[in-house]
């Protein structure tokens, strides 16, 4: 899924680039310098590579800081009670993973045109990236079935729908799919312009971090990664609305606190599913044509699209906490409740709920405040229902 991957051949790619790399520090401030030597050393700088480092540094700080915040909020919350906050544990640290270990080292690749960080870094990188990426969609899948359960079996499935049960099901996630994954890192390596004979998809660069061309891979990996659980994540929802169209038709659908905690809670991972779906979605269809037509990429306009595929899906990794803030009021109390520094202009909308007007004291005549205002400590999307 790098932008490595190219047809072997003729490929008419620009000049690669002169810089010169000194020891690496993955910071913000290092990609900067990178850009900023290009700059110097190619005048005719073309649009998509000024667009590029900028657009993939904000994917960089935005995606770290972000779901790291995420994972603080979440981790710090006392009393933890919900199925979907595991689940979006293990997403934000997915991403987290997904952002740090591929997208800067990416980004380099892109502006120096060749792999400078050895072999085995080269292996992890490419395992990471997949791994990652599975890690994701499984996530939404099971986050899609808690909410299938809540919404069409809501009675007969409290008993499964606990903490431990997630905590259970996302611990077996993980070595499923690393072990999934072995091919990937067993398959990534550094190579030369020659591996073109070997089965790789190579720039024809000095040297190149690549996985090897398996069309089998590239099918199996889509519908594993893509397809299957995004047609059954759709089955799941479609289930969802036909059971509450059939309660509405009954007159049985209400608008207590409950109906309507489960009811945004499931439009939220909607959202996550389709943004997820939409991100990756140009980068698996090129791909999918790159491997029936070996001259898919030689053209300026395809290689440029490349380059928003790639963008728009490490992105992706990017905009899930903001999801996550835009849905849910006690995400962002728990925000503000955990990184106070940065919302000190606002302490009381922080700190407590609103109080209420004072009531007057019958038997004193004194006033005294209503307190049943509560204090929301945690980062509740939902509760056990």
């Amino acid at each position: 899924m790098e932008e490595s991957w190219l047809p072997c051949g003729e490929v008419n790619l620009s000049t690669p680039l002169n810089v010169t790399i000194r020891p690496i520090n993955l910071t913000l401030g290092f990609i900067v310098q990178i850009f900023k030597a290009q700059v110097n050393e190619d005048k005719g700088l073309r649009a998509k590579d000024v667009a590029l480092p900028v657009f993939w540094g904000l994917i960089v700080f935005f995606g770290v800081v972000g779901n790291l915040m995420v994972i603080i909020v979440i981790l710090k919350g006392r009393q933890l009670r919900s199925t979907t906050n595991v689940f979006i544990l293990n997403l934000s640290i997915s991403d987290f993973l997904f952002i740090v270990c591929t997208v800067p080292f990416t980004l380099i690749i892109k502006l120096d045109q060749k792999w400078i960080f050895g072999d085995v870094w080269c292996k992890v990188m490419h395992y990471s990236q997949y791994v990652s990426c599975l890690l994701s969609i499984y996530t939404l899948v099971v986050m899609s079935m808690d909410r299938y359960l809540a919404i069409v079996h809501p009675l007969s499935s409290v008993r499964y729908r606990r903490v431990r049960y997630a905590s259970g099901i996302v611990a077996g996630l993980w070595p499923i799919i690393l072990l999934m994954m072995v091919p990937v890192l067993l398959g990534a390596k550094v190579v030369g312009a020659d591996a073109c004979d070997l089965g790789y998809l190579v720039i024809p660069e000095s040297k190149n971090c690549l996985l090897f061309n398996s069309k089998e891979f590239v099918v199996v990996f889509f519908a594993l990664a893509y397809a299957l659980p995004l047609l059954a994540i759709v089955i799941m929802y479609a289930l969802m609305l036909k059971r509450v169209w059939t309660r509405v038709g009954l007159g049985v659908m209400n608008d207590t606190s409950r109906n309507k905690s489960k009811r945004k809670v499931t439009r939220m991972i909607v959202v996550i599913v389709a943004v997820f779906g939409l991100c990756w979605l140009p980068l698996q269809v090129y791909l999918l044509v790159q491997m029936v037509d070996s001259t898919f990429g030689r053209e300026e306009w395809q290689q440029v699209l490349l380059y928003v595929a790639n963008a728009l899906a490490y992105s992706n990794s990017s905009v899930n906490p903001l999801i996550y803030a835009f849905f849910s009021v006690q995400f962002r109390r728990s925000f503000m409740q955990v990184f106070p520094c940065c919302f000190r202009s606002r302490p009381n909308k922080v700190t407590s709920a609103r109080p209420l007007p004072s009531v007057p004291d019958r038997r004193s005549g004194a006033e005294k405040p209503d307190n049943t205002g509560t204090h929301v400590t945690d980062l509740t999307l939902d509760t056990e229902v």
